[in-house]
């Protein structure tokens, strides 16, 4: 299931290449007191467009906000945020990275009846013309 697919479009014609599904975060019960203390945990996804996002919750009536944020560089530990996503159920979304050397998913605003966040994985996508 890797690819690469041929993708049809008005007038182009694509080519979808996925790279090997990530776990990213696992088990999450309680929000994020902020970003992390350094990168060891972020993912680098150099060479790579864009990246599905699959989220699976749990708990009744879950609710979690979810933000992408970019290491800068090792040295001074600089994040950006990108924008936050509010989640409710299980989701797939795709998201754009430029091919980003530090990807990380802050996990916080949880609400709800014991909200969990059961898996929150990644993959990445290129489309080649």
């Amino acid at each position: 299931m890797n690819g690469p697919y041929d993708v049809v479009d008005t007038g182009k014609h694509l080519k979808v290449e996925y790279g090997e599904t990530i776990d990213v975060r696992t088990n999450v019960t309680s929000d994020d007191g902020g970003n992390p203390d350094n990168f060891a945990d972020c993912h680098d996804l150099t060479g790579w467009e864009y990246i599905d996002v699959y989220i699976k919750l749990s708990g009744t009536n879950p609710s979690w906000d979810i933000t992408p944020i970019f290491g800068q560089d090792d040295e001074d530990l600089n994040f950006h945020d990108a924008e936050t996503i509010t989640v409710q159920k299980n989701e797939i979304r795709r998201l754009h990275i430029c091919g980003a050397p530090c990807l990380y998913f802050r996990c916080d605003g949880s609400s709800g009846t014991n909200p969990v966040i059961d898996s929150l994985r990644i993959r990445p996508v290129n489309m080649v013309s």
